[in-house]
């Protein structure tokens, strides 16, 4: 992240790249990985100066132009850098889940 120090919203377990699927260039986001009380592996999406943008996600699995495919409590789909849904679904497929 430029070898500048961040003020961090907390103590991450590590803080990962986030490529762009289409350009393989990294997007200007990060990926900061965290346990919560309850034990719960969660990531915060950052900017490229460590502010977090979106909170507790359970996971972001791909980005391309300004879009991240994410889960978040139970939903998952398409999400923007603001943690809008753009598209939005139950991560249940079946009352039985």
């Amino acid at each position: 992240m430029s070898g500048q120090p961040l003020n961090l919203a907390q103590d991450y377990s590590y803080i990962y790249d986030i490529y762009d699927d289409f350009s393989y260039n990294n997007s200007g986001y990060y990926g900061g990985v965290y346990e919560n009380t309850q034990g719960q592996t969660l990531t915060d999406l950052l900017d490229k100066d460590g502010q977090v943008l979106v909170s507790g996600i359970n996971d972001i699995s791909r980005y391309a132009d300004g879009i991240f495919v994410v889960v978040r409590g139970f939903e998952r789909g398409l999400m923007d850098a603001q943690g809008n849904w753009i598209y939005q679904e139950s991560v249940f497929k079946e009352f039985e889940d």
